[in-house]
């Protein structure tokens, strides 16, 4: 049986500051905007995109599948945003 291939989730370099904040300290998004200096809104929408990139309906489904190497995290290289 062959495993199968990581979903790639690309997200903006902001997106991956919030989420590895949130992974590596569990903290709530208040705490990650006052670490990060960002607006407590500014958190959730991060949140939002890179679960829906990652086609995951949670944070903890998301941590599980990340663990498990079903998703994998793709930091977008240029500077243009796309649709």
């Amino acid at each position: 049986m062959t495993t199968p291939q990581p979903r790639i989730a690309v997200i903006t370099a902001a997106q991956r500051r919030v989420i590895v904040e949130v992974m590596r300290t569990g903290a709530e998004g208040q705490q990650v905007a006052k670490t990060l200096g960002l607006a407590k809104g500014t958190v959730f929408n991060h949140l939002t995109a890179v679960k829906e990139a990652a086609g995951e309906p949670t944070l903890l489904s998301l941590a599980l599948a990340l663990e498990r190497g079903q998703v994998k995290l793709r930091t977008r290289t240029d500077k243009r945003r796309q649709p």
